[in-house]
């Protein structure tokens, strides 16, 4: 489980994130959460979460999806 704040900032990185993303939580705690996503949802992250933030519509957020 990945946990983030508002801004996206990660907060919490467990065992199995280590495992799946290859980093240790040291290297991920307090960096946004964009860093473990590949382009484009990478670059477009920010501007999901003002959108959640702003409107409550959950397009990508509460969505489960599968990356390569």
């Amino acid at each position: 489980m990945v946990v983030i704040d508002e801004t996206g900032s990660v907060l919490s990185f467990s065992a199995a994130a280590q495992a799946l993303f290859g980093y240790s939580e040291n290297e991920v705690v307090g960096n946004n959460v964009s860093m473990l996503m590949p382009s484009p949802d990478r670059e477009r992250n920010d501007a999901y979460l003002n959108r959640y933030l702003e409107t409550g519509e959950k397009r990508i957020i509460g969505a489960g999806r599968v990356v390569f």
